[in-house]
Order: structure tokens, then sequence, then C-alpha cells
């Protein structure tokens, strides 16, 4: 998946991510949009056919980037069953790494928002088939993964799906903190997040 081959469409684009995320749908006009962008505002109607439309195409942007944010993981298509101990520990750690990036990113913190607030308000129905897309491709690579690894440590009855929630409930808590006080941010930091939760999978678990 490439971002769009128009660069005006793909700078709109970027605005909208960056505002609605922030914001919210309800509080970011067209106007606000083209002068956040550099570009006449007229042209989110002439590109997308107004603000609906664009913020669905944003959401599409969105999605396709973090798609393609995982899918740069090197052997992201690798058969985690034939991994011995050692390698599915060290790949356990880059795609931790590589996940929680992603969301500490300022298209992945407000994506996340966007996400969030669409699954509480349910106000764009229609972008749902959107986010359902994103899980499909990133539930499964590390459901995989963290089942190819308790099965190796002779763990196999541990709960991968509460594993999962929790992984997701701190991203939720990163991208609530993304607009936060800068002492809140660097408290977040502080708290060595993918780290830790590296070390709750590897090893409080096993």
């Amino acid at each position: 998946m490439k971002k769009d081959d128009n660069p005006t469409k793909q700078r709109l684009i970027n605005a909208g991510i960056e505002l609605f995320g922030k914001y919210g749908y309800s509080a970011v006009s067209t106007k606000q949009i083209g002068e956040y962008s550099g570009i006449n505002s007229a042209l989110v109607s002439y590109h997308f056919g107004g603000k609906e439309k664009f913020y669905h195409a944003v959401i599409r942007g969105i999605t396709d980037e973090l798609i393609d944010w995982f899918q740069s993981q090197p052997h992201v298509n690798l058969d985690t069953a034939s991994l011995s101990l050692t390698e599915l520990r060290e790949h356990l750690k880059v795609s931790l790494e590589h996940f929680y990036a992603w969301f500490y990113s300022l298209h992945g913190a407000c994506g996340t928002n966007m996400f969030f607030r669409e699954i509480i308000s349910q106000e764009h129905p229609a972008v749902n088939i959107e986010f359902a897309r994103a899980a499909a491709f990133i539930t499964p690579y590390m459901y995989n993964l963290l089942t190819s690894y308790y099965t190796k440590v002779g763990k196999p009855e541990v709960n991968v799906s509460f594993i999962w929630i929790v992984l997701i409930s701190v991203v939720q808590n990163i991208s609530l903190h993304s607009n936060a006080p800068e002492e809140a941010q660097q408290a977040f930091r502080d708290a060595q997040i993918s780290e830790n939760m590296l070390d709750l999978i590897l090893n409080k678990y096993a």
C-alpha cells in the first residue's frame, strides 16, 4: 500500500490525520485543514467531495500507514513455529519495540485517538471497515507470535487474549497522553513501557 501519488491530496490527508487525531472530527473545519496544510481549503471538496468523505479518506490513509509500518518489519511473514526459543525471544523483542514505536509516533498516536473515538461514538460507522482491516492484519500476527512462544516454553495455557488486551490498553493510554502536559508525557517515557511489557511477556508468564 502506498501513499497517494497526488502530493496535494497527500498533504491534505496528513493534515487531516494530525488535526482529526488531536481534536476530533467535529472540532476541525475544512478551513483549518487548509490553513494547517497550506493548501486552499476548497481543494478538500474538489479532491474528496466534502468533509465527510475527506474524513473517510483520512481513516483509510492512516490504516494504510499502520499496515505498511508493520509490513516493513523484517520477517513479518516468518513461520514462527519453526524458530528456536532464542530466535522467538529476539523476534518478540523486535516486534514489541516496532509495535510501540508506531503508537509513540505522531501519526500512530493520532490514528489511535481516532480509532478509540469512533469505537465509543460510532459517529461514522462507515469507517469501521478500515479499522477492521488494520485489526485483521495486526492481531493474527501478534497472536501467532505469542502463541508460538508460550508453546515453545511449555506454557500453552497462558491466555494470549489477555496479554493482547493489556498491550492494546497500554496503547490507548499512550495515545491519551500524546496531548498531555510535558511532565505527564515524560512520566510515560520514564515508565519504559516497551521494555517492561517485554519483561512481563517473556519472564512473568513463562
